[in-house]
């Protein structure tokens, strides 16, 4: 299983227990960010149109870097690489929208667990 399909597991399992016991679901959530799993509870706005490298989008959204930097050089039409100074930049709604098959809008959402 890979981190984005673990990542929409967990989603799952945490939204239904935000829904039934707010408290556990708190509970839970500062438990796996004391074992440093802070990706497990990343509500941060996104910036759809950031630059970031492959490295960045991959810690957050818990794809592979290897992958991103292939899918860039496969489909540069679809994920264009933005070069500064010296490093190999992403914009991010370019990545998560090839990664979900889709079109992605310009409105900001945190939620990524319907993507697929």
């Amino acid at each position: 299983m890979n981190h984005a399909r673990y990542r929409r597991l967990i989603d799952a399992y945490r939204g239904k227990l935000l829904e039934v016991d707010p408290a556990a679901c708190d509970a839970v959530d500062d438990q796996v960010w004391g074992w440093g799993e802070k990706w497990v509870v990343d509500d941060r706005p996104i910036d759809l149109d950031r630059l970031m490298s492959a490295g960045e989008i991959a810690d957050r959204f818990g794809f592979n870097a290897h992958n991103i930097r292939d899918w860039a050089r496969r489909h540069p039409d679809r994920i264009p690489k933005h070069k500064r100074g010296g490093r190999s930049l992403f914009r991010l709604r370019d990545v998560l929208t090839y990664q979900a098959g889709g079109e992605l809008t310009k409105q900001p959402f945190a939620d990524l667990s319907t993507a697929t």
